[in-house]
């Protein structure tokens, strides 16, 4: 039986998607191993897969000054850079040595876009490596990377994005991580332009939980990179909806859900005010989801139900408006619902997925909550409670996506690359 382990980071929608998966491969007859943050140990268990600790809390990061000047930063991609160059490297510090252990024994490494010292370990210790992501990182002419707006200039420009993209996640990650490489590891250095084309070179199978209906696969795309459909976690282990929540749902006019998950500006007053003001121009219902914002419950009216932690594949069909920060996860689960978004993108890859959302049809245009204010929120939550085609386009996409298997798909790959031996490690 192969050992395989998957190194991931960031909150519960940057985990969970690798949990789905690793109980998929532990079906297909693997030894699945998830090392991430000693805060999800509970849950990565309760599946039945091996959890290993990696240090550093992203909660704890997430509430520094440095983090909240990055999530302020919006769409400021300068500000955003060094912003979260100051918050990654005490991330890095705490996470790059307790990897070495939390990845040893594998047979094969597997990881997520902030899971690149798996790369280097890898290379260590001459076993494949497969990047498995959520977010697009594959060079293309067809759309620009996720850090830059798309202007629609043509290829030339989305091209050059990437470039850029790969440039700055060289400056916010790369530089400590290569000094990592090379001093603890033993490995000799590398350039941030020879790390990305070595991708390439390497023939690395990129596979992205990602469906095609929400981001079709570009024509321009290396054959050994694919699009295979999300990773959904289906069962809710040892968890039941509390009573009150229940009652709350039945007991009048179909709710909105508004949830900005792990982001926080430290403007939690702020962000609850508008909530409940945008709530009650529209006269609207809501279930609020309280996520690391910390926001303030005493400010909630009887008409708002607060959560702490809810399944999306339980509350979102019973919605009728998704408002969300735009997180790959959420926004996945909001499509499989086939219910319409109203998205409020932070940073890093929300703003992309809120214009994907907003091309397709299913969501308004995006705003910051930096920017916004109550009367932006309630325009857009109207906006799509009376638009009848951003439903019917809501509810053809949910049909679409949840015919999907991603999780049985990636299986299927990994398992034909592992067939093949190490050709394609280094």
């Amino acid at each position: 039986m192969k050992n395989l382990t998957f190194l991931c980071f960031g909150s519960r929608g940057d985990v969970q998607p690798y949990v789905a998966l690793g109980i998929g491969f532990q079906k297909a007859g693997y030894h699945v191993r998830i090392a991430t943050h000693d805060m999800f140990k509970d849950f990565v268990t309760g599946y039945g897969l091996e959890f290993a600790p990696v240090r550093g809390n992203p909660r704890e990061m997430l509430e520094r000054e440095a983090a909240k000047q990055t999530l302020k930063s919006g769409a400021n991609l300068v500000k955003m850079v060094f912003s979260f160059r100051k918050m990654a490297d005490a991330l890095l510090a705490n996470m790059l040595d307790s990897a070495i252990e939390a990845c040893a024994g594998a047979d094969a490494l597997l990881y997520g876009v902030m899971g690149i010292p798996a790369y280097h370990l890898a290379d260590k210790w001459k076993l494949p490596r497969f990047p498995m992501l959520l977010q697009p990182a594959t060079r293309t002419g067809e759309f620009p990377s996720f850090n830059f707006p798309d202007l629609g200039l043509g290829a030339g420009y989305n091209k050059l994005t990437w470039y850029l993209g790969e440039q700055m996640l060289w400056v916010m990650l790369g530089q400590s991580t290569d000094k990592w490489r090379n001093q603890t590891l033993g490995l000799p250095s590398l350039t941030a332009k020879q790390q990305h084309d070595l991708l390439y070179v390497q023939k690395l199978p990129f596979t992205y939980g990602i469906s095609q209906h929400v981001l079709p696969h570009p024509q321009d795309y290396p054959a050994w990179h694919r699009m295979v459909g999300y990773w959904f976690l289906d069962q809710s282990v040892g968890w039941t909806p509390p009573a009150g929540l229940v009652d709350f749902i039945r007991a009048g006019s179909q709710p909105i859900y508004i949830g900005f998950g792990s982001m926080n500006a430290g403007e939690a007053e702020r962000t609850t005010k508008v909530v409940v003001e945008a709530l009650t121009a529209t006269k609207q219902r809501a279930i609020l989801l309280r996520g690391w914002g910390g926001l303030n419950e005493d400010a909630i009216p009887d008409t708002v139900y607060m959560v702490d932690s809810v399944p999306h594949e339980w509350l979102f069909p019973q919605m009728s408006v998704i408002v969300h920060h735009g997180g790959a996860g959420t926004t996945a689960a909001a499509f499989r619902a086939g219910v319409p978004q109203v998205i409020v993108p932070h940073f890093a890859d929300q703003p992309f997925w809120a214009s994907r959302a907003h091309r397709l049809g299913v969501a308004p245009k995006p705003f910051y909550m930096t920017k916004s204010n109550a009367v932006v929120l309630a325009r857009a939550i109207a906006l799509v409670l009376s638009n009848r085609e951003m439903s019917s386009r809501a509810q053809m996409f949910g049909a679409k996506i949840r015919a999907e298997d991603g999780v049985a798909r990636a299986v299927e790959i990994v398992s034909r690359e592992l067939e093949k031996g190490n050709e394609y490690v280094t």
